[in-house]
C-alpha cells in the first residue's frame, strides 16, 4: 500500500487538548502520530466533534487550527490549516482576554 502523506509521519504519544465551540468546550486526547501537516488523535468512543477545531500540545508548546479529514469510532485524522482567517484563537490569547462588559 502506498503512503499518500506529504510529510514524514512520526509515531508519538503526546497529551493534547481539543478546543471548539469558541473555546467553551474542550476534550482531552492523545496524539498518536504527528506530521508537519496533520495528526492522528485517539479519543473516547463516539466523541462528537465539529469539523473544525484547535489542537493544543503542551509538550511541544504549540497550538494548531485543524479540520477533521477522517473519523473512526475512537480516532480522528486532522489536517492543520492556516488559521489567519479562522475564528480559532490560541489558548494563550484566550486565557489573557479581557472580560466583556455587557
Amino acid at each position: 500500500m502506498q503512503d499518500r502523506r506529504r510529510d514524514v509521519r512520526h509515531r508519538v504519544i503526546y497529551g493534547g487538548v481539543l478546543a471548539y465551540n469558541d473555546r467553551f468546550s474542550t476534550m482531552d486526547c492523545v496524539v498518536r502520530n504527528f506530521t508537519a501537516s496533520g495528526a492522528k488523535i485517539a479519543l473516547p468512543a463516539n466523541a462528537i466533534l465539529p469539523d473544525r477545531l484547535a489542537l493544543a500540545i503542551r509538550r511541544k508548546n504549540q497550538e494548531y487550527a485543524a479540520r477533521i479529514v477522517w473519523r473512526s469510532e475512537r480516532e480522528i485524522g486532522l489536517e492543520f490549516i492556516d488559521d489567519t482567517n479562522s475564528r480559532i484563537v490560541s489558548l494563550a490569547k484566550w486565557r489573557h482576554r479581557r472580560p466583556s462588559r455587557d
